[in-house]
C-alpha cells in the first residue's frame, strides 16, 4: 500500500507540472475528467494486484472474515497456533491434540475470533481488527508459518459545498482507508486535508480556491474502495 501511495503522489506532482501551464477550456476539461477515471481505475486495480500477492483479505465493517492457514498438515496435526498483531494490542488463539485426541483451546483475544481447525473466524469485524495474522501449524514432523493481513473497508459519507469563503468545499467522512479527492478542472490551488477519527476512521476535507476557477461550476471526484465508481459531485460558484 505504501508503494502505491507513493506512485500515486508522483503522478499527482507530474500531473499538476503537466496542467498548471494549460488553461481550462471544455476540450481541456473533457481530457483531464478522462485522465482521473483512468487513473483511478488502475490505482485500484493494482491495490488489488497487491493485496491479493500479499496473501492479503479484505473485508467490510461489520460482516465476518475468515482468514486461513493456507497449510495441510496432514492426518498428524498437532497444534494451530494464531499469533496476532494489531495496531495496538496483541494475543494469541490456539488449540492442541492431545494424546488421547482431545482438543484443548486456549484464547487471549476478543470473543468475535474463533479458531475452527486451520482457520481463524472473525464476526462484525471492526477497523481495529486490521493487522498481522500469522498462523503456526505443527505436525508429527514440521512446524508450518504462514503470515496473512487483515484490511476492513468502512465507506466514508461524501460531501460538496462551499465554505464560510465562498470557496468550493468537497469532503469524505468515517472512510477507511482514505479516500482520495480530485478536481475538475484541475487547479494548482487546491488544499486537501487528511484526519484520523477517535474510531480509526479519515475524514478527508479537499479545498480549491475559486480565484483559480475559470467558469461558474466545478466537479468533485471522491474515489474509495468501497465505491463501484468514483462519486461525483458539482457545484455552481455563486457571483461567478
Amino acid at each position: 500500500m505504501t508503494i502505491l501511495r507513493k506512485l500515486q503522489s508522483q503522478a499527482t506532482k507530474e500531473e499538476k507540472g503537466q496542467w498548471q501551464t494549460k488553461s481550462a477550456s471544455d476540450g481541456e476539461d473533457g481530457i483531464w475528467k478522462i485522465h482521473i477515471w483512468i487513473r483511478t481505475a488502475l490505482f485500484f486495480q493494482l491495490t488489488k494486484i497487491l493485496l491479493l500477492l500479499s496473501g492479503a483479505v479484505t473485508v467490510r465493517r461489520g460482516r465476518p472474515a475468515v482468514l486461513q492457514c493456507g497449510v495441510d498438515p496432514g492426518d498428524t496435526l498437532l497444534s494451530v497456533t494464531w499469533k496476532i498483531h494489531l495496531r495496538n494490542t496483541s494475543c494469541i488463539i490456539s488449540f492442541k491434540i492431545e494424546e488421547d485426541n482431545t482438543k484443548t483451546s486456549d484464547s487471549y483475544c476478543t470473543t468475535r475470533m474463533r479458531s475452527d481447525n486451520l482457520s481463524l473466524e472473525i464476526s462484525n469485524t471492526e477497523i481495529s481488527d486490521e493487522g498481522k495474522y500469522n498462523c503456526e501449524v505443527v505436525n508429527d514432523k514440521d512446524t508450518f508459518t504462514r503470515d496473512t493481513s487483515l484490511q476492513v473497508l468502512a465507506q466514508p459519507m461524501t460531501f460538496l459545498k462551499l465554505n464560510s469563503d465562498g470557496c468550493p468545499e468537497c469532503g469524505a467522512i468515517g472512510g477507511n482507508p482514505p479516500a482520495e479527492i480530485s478536481w475538475i478542472p484541475h487547479s494548482d490551488e487546491i488544499n486537501t486535508i487528511q484526519l484520523e477519527e477517535s474510531n480509526q476512521t479519515w475524514t478527508v476535507i479537499s479545498t480549491i480556491s475559486r480565484k483559480r476557477i475559470n467558469g461558474n461550476s466545478v466537479t468533485c471526484l471522491v474515489s474509495h474502495p468501497t465505491f463501484a465508481n468514483p462519486w461525483k459531485g458539482e457545484i455552481t460558484l455563486s457571483g461567478k
